[in-house]
C-alpha cells in the first residue's frame, strides 16, 4: 500500500473517531434526536415519524419567538429523498402539506431560514400540537459531488 493511501485511511479513521467521540454522529434509531449540531448555528431538530402511504399530513409552525423564520423539510429516510419542504408559505410561518408516497419512517426536519433567525416554535401536526417550544437554529448548505 502506498504512503498516500495509508495516510488517507489513517486520517479517515481519525475523523470517524472524532465524530463518534464528540457525539456528532447520531444513531438513526433515536427519535427526536438532534442530528446536526454546529457551534456557530446551533441545533437542527429532527423528528422521526411512521407514516402511511396515501396519508395526507400537514405540519405548521406556530407561536414563533421574535426573529425566528423556520423552514420545514419532510424526508423519506428509507429512500433518502425529500418529499416536501416549506419556507414562508404563511409569512414567517412554515406550513407543509404532503401526501405520503408509501408506508415508512419519515424525518421532519426544522431549521432556520438564515444564520440570524434562530428561536423557538411550536409545531402542529394535522392541526394538533405535535411539539412545544422547539429550539430552531441551523443553516442549509448545499454540497455537490458528495457520496450518499
Amino acid at each position: 500500500m502506498s504512503k498516500t493511501k495509508t495516510h488517507i485511511k489513517r486520517n479517515g479513521a481519525c475523523l470517524l473517531f472524532a465524530l463518534l467521540f464528540t457525539g456528532l454522529c447520531s444513531a438513526r434509531a433515536h427519535a427526536d434526536a438532534l442530528r446536526v449540531m454546529e457551534e456557530k448555528v446551533g441545533a437542527v431538530p429532527e423528528f422521526i415519524l411512521p407514516l402511511r402511504g396515501g396519508q395526507t399530513v400537514t405540519f405548521q409552525t406556530v407561536n414563533l419567538s421574535g426573529g425566528i423564520d423556520p423552514v420545514l423539510h419532510l424526508w423519506d429516510i428509507t429512500h433518502g429523498v425529500e418529499i416536501g419542504m416549506d419556507d414562508n408559505s404563511g409569512g414567517k410561518v412554515a406550513s407543509l402539506r404532503v401526501i405520503v408516497p408509501r408506508i415508512g419512517n419519515y424525518a421532519l426536519i426544522v431549521r432556520q431560514r438564515n444564520i440570524i433567525s434562530a428561536g423557538t416554535t411550536d409545531i402542529l401536526m394535522d392541526g394538533n400540537l405535535f411539539r412545544r417550544n422547539v429550539q430552531v437554529a441551523g443553516a442549509l448548505h448545499k454540497y455537490s459531488g458528495v457520496a450518499a
